[in-house]
């Protein structure tokens, strides 16, 4: 078991090889969240694949996602006394999307 001691937010904007075109406009880059988390034993990065701008595609958001890292998931993770694998879903649970189930 390990403690979080550190959770670092970042805003980014990465250029796309070509553009990427859909029925609603043409990308040129994609703007995506970035959180690195800091525990007792190591250091890990993950990324959030929500849109920039207000919801349209999909019901996520970059400032959405932003504020439910800042303010919800990541205070619970940072009171969490001990994590593993194991225990984060029990430490997240509160928030009903994260119940998910392992496969058989």
């Amino acid at each position: 078991m390990t403690r979080i001691r550190a959770i670092d937010l970042y805003l980014i904007e990465l250029p796309l090889v070509r553009p990427f075109r859909v029925s609603f406009g043409t990308s040129t880059g994609k703007e995506c969240v970035l959180a690195r988390v800091r525990t007792d034993d190591a250091e890990g990065w993950g990324e959030c694949v929500a849109d920039d701008g207000f919801p349209g595609f999909s019901g996520e958001w970059n400032e959405g996602v932003w504020v439910l890292l800042r303010d919800v998931l990541g205070p619970a993770l940072l009171a969490a006394d001990r994590v593993t694998s194991d225990s984060v879903e029990g430490v997240l649970g509160f928030v009903r999307a994260t119940r998910w189930r392992r496969p058989p």
